[in-house]
């Protein structure tokens, strides 16, 4: 019997996937701490095993037109440890290169700067963009759109 899933199924089963790939990927990492336990071994391998086969079962109850978009979308996701955002942070977590595009649609404006390079080191969509992605990327800490940079 096949059931298509909700959107909440549907990213469930992506984290799960995700969950289960990296399980796999670490089994080997913690070789050493699954032959200090007695069938450990064993166990961890069964567990995993069991947990892949009931994936699997799952998958089986999907459409096959549904199955492909998941398949396609597992893809594109990975397990990754982030500190623990509190409910009262004024921090967002956004993929690196979306900060990038976002600070280089932001220096679309800055292509217009006619600040002078006094008024240029207290401009706030500079030190905000640098915040955002570190001067780092950029050869000088100063604005590289200030008229101080295109010269006299």
């Amino acid at each position: 019997m096949e059931k298509r899933l909700v959107s909440s199924e549907f990213n469930a089963m992506k984290r799960l996937a995700a969950v289960i790939s990296e399980l796999h990927y670490s089994l080997d990492d913690l070789k050493t701490h699954w032959e200090m336990i007695d069938n450990g071994q064993e166990r961890i391998k069964k567990s995993t095993d069991e947990l892949l086969q009931l994936f699997d079962e799952i998958l089986d109850t999907i459409p096959q037109k549904q199955l492909k978009s998941l398949r396609n979308a597992m893809d594109d996701y990975k397990i990754a440890l982030v500190p623990q955002m509190k409910a009262d942070s004024k921090s967002v977590l956004f993929d690196k290169d979306q900060a990038k595009e976002l600070v280089d649609l932001a220096h679309e404006k800055c292509k217009t700067c006619v600040n002078s390079p006094e008024e240029a080191e207290k401009c706030a969509l500079f030190h905000l963009s640098t915040a955002i992605v570190p001067p780092d990327r950029y050869d000088s800490l100063l604005c590289p759109y200030s008229s101080a940079e295109w010269g006299d």
